[in-house]
């Protein structure tokens, strides 16, 4: 069975991360094939040639997809739960039933849900801003981080003595919720002792490092998420001041 994965930046794509980490770490060999993000000018509309590259490897002309002999499979959970059939071996979902649903229903929830995290924290591994700005953050953004904080912590609490992940060994639920400890760690998220201790395992894991590292020797720029890493609290600033004049005006 011959395997290609093909992502986009490491970057900015955190889709392409998810299924990525499941292979390094489940030790499942695959050529891996990334796409450059390329932008028009200082904007985060990828230009022509990125489109037209992403339309010819993806069906949806999204990334990452896994073509495995011929045929290709899409979108991030889509790949993952094919690899853990694939290689029932590797234990990429627990094995009891009860928590395999558990951790099945957590990716899902990732998988759909946290749009206001994901589009207000954007996916940049290679930066980290200077000084936390958490308190002002926009409250639907708060109360995601909340309540991935509480999966975290009743995940460790209920398996935390199997192992150093949510599921005691690591899952397709771990490399979910991945680039999600990588965006905490670059806003300086405030954390709960439990949440900051699995942001700590997934920063520790030599794949994510190798995906880090990678990231900042990457060409890729995209201007803006790029500016509002460098300058976060001018940021939020500029949305509070945008949300409270919103306020007024209803």
């Amino acid at each position: 069975m011959t395997m290609t994965l093909t992502i986009g930046s490491r970057s900015y794509s955190s889709w392409s991360m998810r299924p990525w980490l499941v292979a390094r770490q489940a030790h499942i060999a695959i050529v891996v094939k990334s796409i450059p993000f390329r932008c028009e000018g200082v904007t985060r509309v990828l230009d022509q040639a990125t489109r037209d590259a992403l339309a010819a490897a993806s069906p949806s002309s999204l990334v990452p997809v896994l073509e495995v002999d011929g045929v290709r499979i899409w979108d991030s959970l889509a790949i993952c739960e094919f690899l853990a059939e694939a290689f029932p071996e590797r234990g990429l979902w627990p094995a009891d039933a009860h928590e395999r649903a558990v951790a099945r229903s957590l990716s899902a929830e990732m998988h759909s849900g946290f749009s206001s995290l994901r589009g207000y924290l954007p996916f940049c591994p290679k930066g980290q801003v200077n000084e936390s700005a958490d308190a002002s953050l926009p409250e639907q953004v708060r109360l995601d981080i909340q309540r991935i904080d509480d999966i975290w912590s009743e995940c460790r609490t209920r398996f935390g003595t199997r192992g150093r992940f949510l599921f005691g060994s690591f899952s397709i639920a771990d490399a979910m919720f991945a680039p999600v400890a990588i965006r905490f760690s670059t806003y300086r998220i405030a954390l709960s002792e439990a949440a900051r201790e699995y942001v700590q395992t997934i920063l520790d894991l030599a794949a994510t490092r190798a995906w880090i590292d990678e990231a900042r020797s990457e060409c890729d720029r995209i201007v803006p998420i790029d500016n509002l890493v460098k300058d976060f609290s001018r940021h939020v600033a500029r949305f509070r001041e945008t949300e409270v004049a919103g306020r007024t005006v209803q």
